[in-house]
């Protein structure tokens, strides 16, 4: 049949055709086929096509497809397919498809994809895609992934996304993070965070930061921290925490310091504490200073 044949063909018409005829269906055919013959599709005919048709199809077309259609996909068939084809999904197709489709999505494809449509995605999803595609991820699309998304995100995913999409991250997402992604953020990422997300951050979270990202921690997200997560900090991130950073720290925070904490304040951090934060300081906390540290506190 020509490729006009089958542009003429009606919903009924596709629907009734074997996964057999669907297999030998060539590029031009499938381009040249109605979004809403796309519509009648069923699994098994979707199952049949060969990557090459997959690669004609149009954001039209695509975004026609039923949900079911979408978890008969295979790995070859996502691969050959535009990215602005990606552009048309929606979040019950995206949720339809198999971890091992998502898995051979390109950075370019994921990049493409509507931010409702990252809504849809379930964590075996989100664990099998490749630090470079979350790379590619724009700030309002890491800002829609669903908390048991963000959970399912992996070390090395979590260090690859711009600091713009971290920031874009709500304090739901952020709180759902496992321990082992935060310990990957760095300093850049950090920074963009609000302090709201910051403020959502667990004792569990905040004790596997690297030091450098504690450095980066900005005054107003300090401020923020719950005081269970600030008593959870240990002395080697407390040393790379600004004196601006520790001095907003609130007299419920700094009560909850660790006497361990102690040897890791420098001087001029102490030094920027007022009269009342340095009262909140608990006397164990005091005790384990150094004579020069307190001097410093005074």
């Amino acid at each position: 049949m020509s490729p006009e044949a089958f542009g003429a063909m009606k919903p009924a018409q596709m629907g009734a055709m074997s996964p057999q005829a669907f297999g030998a269906m060539s590029p031009e055919q499938m381009g040249a086929m109605s979004p809403q013959a796309f519509g009648a599709m069923k699994p098994a005919q979707i199952g049949g096509m060969s990557p090459e048709a997959f690669g004609a199809m149009n954001p039209a077309q695509f975004g026609s497809m039923p949900t079911q259609a979408f978890g008969a996909m295979k790995p070859n068939q996502i691969g050959a397919m535009s990215p602005e084809a990606f552009g048309a999904m929606k979040p019950n197709q995206v949720g339809a498809m198999s971890p091992q489709a998502f898995g051979a999505m390109s950075p370019e494809q994921m990049s493409a994809m509507p931010p409702t449509a990252m809504g849809g995605m379930k964590p075996g999803q989100v664990t099998v895609l490749s630090p470079e595609a979350f790379a590619k991820l724009f700030p309002e699309q890491a800002a829609a992934f669903t908390a048991a998304a963000v959970a399912s995100m992996k070390p090395n995913q979590v260090g690859a996304m711009s600091p713009q999409a971290v920031g874009a991250m709500k304090p739901t997402q952020v709180g759902a993070m496992t321990p082992q992604a935060v310990g990957a953020l760095n300093p850049e990422q950090v920074k963009e965070m609000s302090p709201t997300a910051v403020g959502a951050l667990k004792p569990t979270q905040v004790a596997n930061m690297s030091p450098a990202a504690t450095g980066g921690l900005e005054p107003a997200q300090v401020n923020k921290m719950q005081p269970a997560s600030v008593g959870a900090l240990k002395p080697t991130q407390i040393g790379e925490m600004s004196p601006e950073a520790v001095g907003a720290m609130t007299s419920k925070q700094l009560s909850s310091l660790k006497p361990t904490s102690a040897p890791g304040f420098t001087e001029e951090q102490l030094a920027a504490l007022t009269d009342a934060q340095k009262a909140a300081l608990k006397a164990e906390f005091k005790a384990k200073l150094t004579p020069d540290q307190k001097d410093a506190l005074g």
